[in-house]
């Protein structure tokens, strides 16, 4: 495979990308955090608030939007990056944290009450929590490789 050409910059989200995955991923977030404290209150009370359903659903519904989103980032974004050798480390945690966010879902929806799946739900809601640091840190990594690597042209 060629390298494509730095200057270029290939890999860079095209701005109805960015606001698809930054607003997919804002939402996911949101609606987990929602159901995160729902859930807690729905601990010590008879019955779980009204309003975590919507949430619930709202989260659950997004799930297929955000793998199709791991997809595309997979073939277009994470491939040149990759060519490029550019933000290996923060992407690679990146996606690392995408996909076992995506993963660890499964068991939550499919398994039973158990260790097993309070186990996966510890490790969704840290990962969730954690997302947003991780992006925040390749978004910044990317800035300082553009800046590193590419030369302003001057016209």
């Amino acid at each position: 495979m060629d390298l494509p050409d730095a200057s270029s910059r290939p890999s860079r989200l095209s701005s109805v990308v960015r606001v698809l995955v930054v607003g997919a991923l804002l939402l996911s977030f949101i609606s987990g955090v929602a159901l995160w404290y729902g859930q807690s209150l729905a601990e010590h009370a008879l019955a779980p608030p009204l309003w975590l359903r919507p949430w619930r659903l709202l989260h659950g519904g997004l799930n297929p939007v955000l793998c199709g989103v791991f997809g595309y980032l997979c073939c277009q974004h994470i491939r040149y990056g990759w060519a490029l050798r550019a933000n290996w480390i923060s992407g690679f945690t990146m996606e690392g944290v995408f996909l076992l966010l995506i993963l660890s879902a499964l068991p939550i929806y499919y398994a039973g009450d158990g260790t097993f799946r309070q186990a996966c739900v510890f490790l969704h809601r840290a990962l969730g929590a954690a997302l947003p640091v991780v992006l925040i840190v390749h978004w910044i990594a990317a800035q300082i490789w553009v800046k590193k690597f590419l030369k302003p042209t001057c016209n």
